[in-house]
This record gives structure tokens, sequence and C-alpha cells, in this order.
């Protein structure tokens, strides 16, 4: 789900089991966690992957937001509370990363990797629920 869908999205399996009685099963995904990229936010991965979907994508409009290859894991983590209330407080802008350089063929292979790891976990979810 979208960031700011979170608390939203939080527990909606165990939700959704107890309303339906266990008769469907239920899992909540997020994209980001089966990607090797890091994290960004209307940055490069998500110009990419918008970029690979859409033709609606004006580049012309992108611009660097938080940039934090120089930052230490806690400076990141603290950004990080900020940006789950806000990303415009966080960011200044909104976006988290560098979106200038995305492209559809990045996009393309960042999609063809979610598609295949959410293939592999769906599977193997399908699998153990069986057993």
């Amino acid at each position: 789900g979208h960031h700011g869908n979170l608390k939203s999205i939080k527990n909606i399996d165990v939700k959704l089991q107890k309303i339906l009685k266990n008769k469907l099963k239920v899992i909540a995904l997020s994209y980001w966690h089966f990607m090797s990229r890091d994290f960004d936010h209307a940055g490069f991965v998500e110009t990419s992957l918008m970029l690979a979907i859409s033709k609606n994508v004006k580049m012309k409009s992108a611009k660097k937001g938080l940039i934090t290859d120089k930052m230490t894991k806690q400076e990141i983590a603290k950004i990080g509370k900020l940006a789950n209330q806000s990303f415009p407080k966080a960011t200044k802008n909104g976006i988290w990363g560098d979106p200038t350089k995305a492209t559809k063929k990045d996009g393309k292979i960042i999609l063809t990797e979610v598609i295949e790891n959410l293939s592999k976990k769906c599977q193997t979810y399908l699998t153990e629920s069986r057993s």
C-alpha cells in the first residue's frame, strides 16, 4: 500500500480473517520489501516504476529531493519517523531521492524484480498455508 495508508493496512490480514471467519487467506504486502533498491518516495525508483507503467509522467517537473547518501543510519531512521507523519516535512518537497535520472528501462527492470519476488512469496505462502 501507499505509505500514507500504512495505518489502514496494518493488521488488515488479521482483521479480514476475523470478519470472514478464516474463509479467505489475506496477506498485506509492500512492494518495497521485494526489491534490492533503497527506499525512496517519488525518487529514482518510484519515478522509474511510473515511467514503466504510464505515459503521463512529466519528467520536466522532476526535482531532486532528500538525498541520504551521506547520512548515518540513525539520521535516516530519524527522518524516516518524521516522513511517517509527513513527507514534505521530512524532505522539504515531499521527494525522498532523485527522480531526475529515472528511466522507463530501469522501471521495467525494477518491476520485473518485484513481480518475480512477489510471485515467489505468494507461492511460498500458498504452499505453507496448505501444510
